[in-house]
């Protein structure tokens, strides 16, 4: 096997791959098609590759040894993705066929559709019959979640591994143990903080008290949908042209230079939300953006712009399996970077006119929810994949869900949304790296950094290494303190108190 052959098999199939990825989230292609390029480039998703890499990286030193770790790392995500391909293509295929009955505008509808309409229903007796109709489809699907649990397993076991834990542990770059741990201390240390603002939002949105009071799932996401606060932000592409226009200020262009290729089409088969497809990057970069009207509309366009901009703004010299492979912890940094816009109060002021402290208190929410959630969902995916997904382990992990988001949290969800290879410690890392680089942007750059010409050099610089540095060498690399949760944490204290 050569060296130079099996790194551009694995290029292949990382940009047909993330392509594909991207066309179906755009509604242009159907998910059926899920393991054709697993399939067609066969090689960088084999055993023999992943034993060649690491052969390679055991007698290689520094960066080089780094690289092929990472391409490793890639072949070992492939293999995974291949043999849950089937197991995921049906679970697929049976949702989007799948009908729920609507009962705000009557019939059926498919159920990635019901998910979306669901934060949006204002009369609590029908968005509990859709939630309830919800958890009934994803139940008919659980068979096929656990299986692609067990075809991830199995994946690790013919790499060599006792366990599909100590598979990422070894080859993905961090320990899904320790972040966990972290995580757990910063659900302790944001408990007190978010039960206050969120059973005060709780009340007025839902006139639910949070769990165990009465809240459930469907409240919850109710009230961070933010019926309330509905007009602070511009509606559909008003509201990219008012986040986007102003990062000329910092000498950024938002679409890097056409690099990054905007995707707002509405389509029945888009995904909802806001998400960035590095497909093959620094050149090829999609934004896909789907609005959901609700209060999140803007954080979540924020952090697709701030990956977007981090993959397209990468240096093109740097070798592939920088941009494309990895641990895409800095990646998601960039992205929540941006996300901290929508807690500061002096650009809320000037960019939205908002003053009110109630505002950036919601905000500040639907933030720490996000994070908590990824710091449960952790422990969670842990125990599942450890355990596997039996009736103890599922109540088990419904109730820590409930404890940390303040709302009941439906069994059938814990399973339907552990994703591959630990992807919440991965934005868990992110959020602590972002919260350093912040601190550090706003020393430099001042409060008012996102208005400030210097800043755009310093994003420049973070977005340089594409995701060949770990979030550790990136904070010291830009003179930042390390990164940690516990930061974090701190972080949120001043506006969620605004």
């Amino acid at each position: 096997m050569k060296l130079s052959d099996l790194r551009e098999s694995v290029r292949s199939l990382a940009v047909d791959a993330a392509r594909l990825l991207f066309e179906t989230a755009a509604g242009k292609r159907p998910s059926a098609q899920a393991a054709d390029p697993w399939r067609v480039h066969a090689c960088a998703a084999s055993l023999d590759a992943f034993h060649f890499l690491r052969e390679e990286q055991s007698k290689a030193e520094g960066r080089r040894a780094q690289r092929l770790g990472m391409l490793a790392d890639f072949v070992a995500g492939a293999l995974e993705d291949l043999r849950a391909a089937d197991a995921l293509s049906r679970r697929e295929a049976d949702e989007a066929a799948r009908g729920v009955t609507d009962p705000e505008q009557g019939g059926q509808v498919p159920l990635r559709t019901a998910l979306a309409r669901l934060p949006a229903i204002a009369e609590r007796g029908r968005r509990a019959a859709l939630d309830a109709a919800v958890r009934e489809a994803l139940g008919h699907t659980a068979s096929l979640s656990a299986a692609a649990l067990e075809a991830a397993a199995d994946a690790a076991a013919a790499l060599g591994f006792a366990s599909y834990i100590e598979c990422r542990a070894v080859v993905g770059g961090f320990d899904p143990r320790a972040v966990a741990a972290e995580g757990a201390q910063f659900l302790a240390a944001t408990d007190a903080m978010y039960a206050d603002v969120l059973d005060w939002w709780l009340r007025r949105t839902t006139g639910e008290r949070a769990f165990p009071r009465g809240a459930e799932h469907h409240d919850l996401l109710h009230a961070l949908h933010a019926a309330p606060l509905g007009g602070v932000f511009p509606a559909g592409r008003d509201l990219w042209k008012t986040l986007a226009g102003p990062f000329a200020a910092t000498g950024l262009d938002p679409l890097a230079d056409e690099r990054i290729r905007t995707d707002f089409d509405e389509r029945p088969a888009k995904v909802p939300g806001a998400a960035a497809f590095a497909v093959d990057p620094p050149d090829e970069v999609h934004l896909l953006w789907r609005p959901q009207g609700g209060l999140d509309d803007a954080p979540a366009l924020l952090r697709a712009l701030g990956e977007a901009l981090h993959a397209a703004y990468a240096d093109p010299p740097r070798p592939f399996e920088d941009h494309g492979c990895g641990d895409a912890s800095s990646l998601a940094a960039s992205g929540y970077l941006l996300e901290s816009l929508v807690v500061d109060r002096g650009w809320l002021r000037r960019r939205f006119g908002v003053k009110d402290g109630d505002t950036v208190r919601v905000l500040a929410l639907g933030v720490l929810a996000r994070a908590r959630l990824d710091a449960v969902s952790l422990q969670n995916e842990l125990d599942l994949r450890s355990e596997g997904p039996g009736a103890a382990v599922l109540q088990r992990c419904a109730e820590r869900t409930s404890a940390a988001l303040g709302a009941r949290w439906p069994q059938e969800r814990c399973l339907r949304d552990v994703e591959p290879r630990f992807a919440p410690a991965v934005r868990l890392r992110g959020r602590a790296l972002a919260v350093s680089a912040f601190e550090v942007l706003r020393e430099r750059c001042d409060e008012d950094w996102w208005a400030n010409p210097r800043a755009g050099a310093f994003l420049r610089g973070l977005f340089a290494p594409g995701r060949f540095e770990p979030p550790e060498r990136v904070a010291e690399a830009i003179g930042a303190g390390a990164p940690s949760l516990a930061r974090v944490a701190s972080a949120m204290e001043p506006a969620l108190g605004a």
